[in-house]
């Protein structure tokens, strides 16, 4: 076989042209041997059949658990397209921001092209631009990055007018962020029958255009669990770069619990650990999509639905590579000062979390381990020195009680807070239980503001995803803190102090106005415990 492909080589090197390419008869029907031969990459199963799906399907859709190579699947297709396709277009695109297509999709590309050229295999093209490979005016890849401004049509009027004899492929990365309006597009420019739509996306949301395609009969799916990649079933590196086995179980004990004799196989999600035979339930819905490559599951009472949550996530990102673009660290019209909100670390794993919050913008968490109230008050007083905080609520329960004061003491303005107080304010739409629960609520509120931003870290993101609500007689009611901790397998930590950061009244409870509200009387609260 190696005689063969290098006489391949030889023969046609320098006849390729618009006209023509080496590969296509070789490897027009064989995308697995284009990839395995010809670019010299190792694929796992789950990845040989997004290959042979796009061969033998219109559409495809490919939903991957996190680090399982659905972007490495989709730049090996791309050049396995071009090269056997004279006079074809391959679109590359991916949900902002820009770096998801240029930093990761389009250099998969680049990476794979530069190796083969290394090795004096001639691929088709001059040499890869930034997002672009380039045969003639009519056969390339480009990668094209989608507008966030401008109405629907100014937006899928960049997708447009691309069609071509050979056939025009389009590949979406990251497609559950991508907007409809964009697969309208992509719909648009594959019309023909030797076109083709490969979308790929870790499957974060239950709804969207690619939640859609994944259950529509049109589409083929390819499902790409962390279970069954090589390195994680055999327990050592077969592919470079991609899931292992220590990080799986990290997260299998953190995101699920063992299976009791009295779980209800319909009302649990229930999964066997290949390696150990152990039943396992998910109680969390990140574990779907970070592990098992499937969507979650969304309750009816969802404190923040998963769609706004990974909204937010994707505008971080954005505003921080606008904010890199203009030589700065942080976006523009910030306001002056954030609002610090301290989780105190009572005991065991806790640890203390302090979330600064300007506005609509999140910045990274700060965690440290020590207990002593004196230490954590020092700690805090320098960050909100240093981040010129205008007040840092602090959890007043427990040993949180003494922060406060002290950072009162080292002239830092700050609160003390129990969640357990009264709620400081409520509307004729909404009334609360407790403050704990108006401080959730407003955190809700905030997720709901379409320019919202939060920063990528895996524990706050699994806290956002364990709050579910009640409107009771007695006002608004959230998942009690236990319930979280036994779904989490520990405190959410980062979750109450960016709930703290919301808190708006002075010492011991009272408004902004300093009318300390009414507590709710024994007789107006529910006689159930509802969680």
């Amino acid at each position: 076989m190696g005689l063969l492909i290098n006489q391949l080589f030889n023969d046609f090197a320098d006849g390729i042209s618009g006209r023509d390419s080496p590969f296509e008869e070789r490897y027009r029907n064989d995308p697995v041997g284009f990839a395995e031969e010809v670019l010299k990459v190792e694929l796992w199963e789950k990845q040989k059949e997004i290959l042979l799906s796009v061969r033998d399907h219109k559409y495809t859709a490919a939903s991957a658990a996190i680090s399982t190579g659905k972007s490495f699947s989709a730049a090996c297709v791309a050049l396995w397209y071009l090269n056997t396709r004279p006079n074809s277009k391959v679109i590359v695109t991916a949900a902002p921001p820009e770096r998801q297509i240029k930093d990761i999709l389009f250099a998969e590309v680049r990476h794979l092209h530069k190796r083969a050229v290394d090795r004096g295999v001639k691929l088709v093209g001059r040499a890869p631009q930034q997002m672009q490979i380039v045969v003639d005016d009519n056969w390339w890849i480009r990668g094209f990055t989608i507008p966030q401004s401008g109405s629907k049509e100014e937006r899928i009027a960049k997708f447009h007018g691309h069609h071509a004899a050979g056939g025009v492929l389009v590949l979406g990365d990251e497609a559950n962020g991508i907007p409809q309006a964009i697969h309208e597009a992509f719909d648009n420019v594959t019309s023909a029958a030797n076109c083709r739509i490969l979308l790929t996306s870790n499957p974060f949301v239950p709804s969207g255009a690619f939640w859609n395609a994944t259950r529509d009969t049109d589409w083929n799916t390819v499902s790409m669990s962390a279970l069954e990649h090589p390195n994680v079933v055999q327990n050592e590196t077969i592919i470079p770069g991609a899931i292992d086995r220590e990080t799986t179980d990290k997260r299998i004990s953190k995101l699920t619990r063992p299976l009791l004799p009295t779980d209800d196989p319909v009302e649990n999600l229930i999964f066997e650990v290949p390696w150990t035979g152990e039943r396992r339930v998910v109680n969390n819905p990140i574990f779907c999509y970070k592990v098992l490559g499937t969507f979650p599951w969304e309750a009816e009472g969802a404190l923040i639905p998963m769609s706004w949550f990974q909204r937010a996530r994707r505008n971080y990102d954005q505003m921080l590579e606008d904010a890199y673009a203009q030589g700065r660290e942080l976006p523009l019209d910030l306001p002056a000062n954030p609002i610090g909100g301290l989780d105190v670390a009572e005991m065991g794993s806790d640890s203390n979390t302090f979330c600064a919050r300007y506005a609509n913008f999140v910045l990274p968490f700060w965690r440290w381990n020590f207990v002593e109230p004196n230490i954590t008050a020092d700690r805090a007083a320098r960050l909100g020195r240093t981040l010129e905080t205008s007040r840092i609520n602090v959890d007043a329960i427990g040993v949180g009680a003494d922060v406060a004061p002290a950072l009162r003491a080292a002239n830092m303005t700050a609160y003390g807070v129990k969640v357990s107080w009264s709620p400081t304010k409520e509307s004729e739409d909404y009334k609360y239980y407790r403050l704990r629960d108006e401080l959730f609520w407003s955190c809700r509120e905030w997720f709901a503001d379409e320019e919202s931003a939060v920063p990528p870290d895996e524990e706050f993101e699994a806290d956002a995803f364990v709050w579910e609500y009640e409107v009771t007689r007695s006002g608004i009611r959230v998942t009690s803190k236990m319930k979280a901790k036994e779904r989490l397998g520990r405190s959410p930590d980062a979750w109450d102090a960016f709930a703290m950061t919301f808190y708006e009244g002075g010492e011991g409870g009272r408004s902004a106005h300093g009318v300390r509200t009414e507590t709710l009387s024994r007789r107006s609260r529910p006689s159930r415990r509802l969680w």
